[in-house]
């Protein structure tokens, strides 16, 4: 939905409550830690909603001039608190024991998720390599048996065809069938 500051909100909230709980460096904040960059990333990636930004932020006269692509508006804006959330994630599940290796596989995936999205695409990949041994030890690798698009971007020409003639666009449905 576009809101991931009020996720991160939530997310936040929800890791205070199991350091209460737990201590820090718990199991138990490891999902909220995954939530936290996870939303960065998503963020960064598809742009966040216009509606969640503060009056005072949006009506600023120095900040950049919106792009037509959130995507592109975010592109130097990958938050670095997100891939510390995933490291302290990371670290909780190395200090769990005994250690979860389907649990640190699914946190390696997000990391390398993170990586690849950011455009350092050798960590990335030496992530994904960390997730398949833990998956492997923990008893199936099929979380990473096939690709997975982490974004699409529509080319500029359709984006600035869709915005600039959205008063004359006609909607149509098309069904379609395997032969």
């Amino acid at each position: 939905m576009g809101r991931y500051a009020t996720a991160r909100i939530l997310y936040a909230r929800a890791l205070q409550i199991a350091e209460q709980v737990d201590g820090t460096a718990s199991i138990r904040t490891v999902e909220p830690l995954e939530g936290i960059a996870r939303t960065y990333r998503l963020e960064y990636v598809n742009g966040g909603d216009p509606n969640e930004i503060p009056p005072s932020l949006a009506a600023d006269p120095f900040a950049p001039a919106p792009e037509l692509d959130p995507a592109v508006a975010n592109s130097q804006r990958l938050n670095p608190d997100g891939e510390r959330a995933l490291l302290l994630a990371l670290r909780a599940i190395d200090k769990a024991e005994p250690v979860d290796h389907m649990r640190r596989g699914v946190a390696l995936v997000e990391l390398g998720d993170w990586y690849v999205s950011g455009g350092v695409l050798p960590r990335g990949l030496q992530a994904y390599r960390e997730a398949w041994k833990d998956f492997e030890v923990g008893g199936s690798s099929a979380a990473l048996a096939a690709p997975r698009q982490l974004a699409y971007r529509p080319p500029s020409s359709s984006v600035t065809r869709a915005k600039g003639e959205h008063d004359n666009m006609e909607e149509h449905f098309v069904e379609a069938a395997l032969p």
